[in-house]
């Protein structure tokens, strides 16, 4: 299963590019409960476009967990976090309906 994680703009910012983002305090509460909410549930965030600049392509990260009740824990810290925005489980594929 697949957590889709989208964090506030400067956040994320500061995750791809460490020494471009300018830094504030807000941004720095949000980076320290990030990594302390990574080790918390032994999970870890990854860009979910890496290398990707783009404004709107940024903020969207991901966590792979291997169940559906692990995966309502990761939604649940998160979501606490004032430096994301959202967090929801990726619904799975399914096939196309028959006409």
């Amino acid at each position: 299963m697949r957590v889709v994680v989208v964090l506030q703009p400067r956040t994320a910012q500061e995750m791809h590019f460490p020494s471009r983002a300018a830094t504030n305090e807000s941004v720095n509460r949000g980076m320290a409960d990030l990594h302390s909410a990574e080790g918390e549930l032994g999970v870890s965030l990854t860009p979910m476009y890496p290398g990707e600049s783009h404004p709107t392509l940024l903020p969207f990260f991901f966590i792979d967990v291997p169940d559906k009740a692990t995966a309502e824990k990761v939604v649940a810290r998160l979501t606490q976090s004032e430096a994301v925005e959202s967090a929801y489980t990726q619904p799975e594929a399914e096939p196309p309906g028959l006409p």
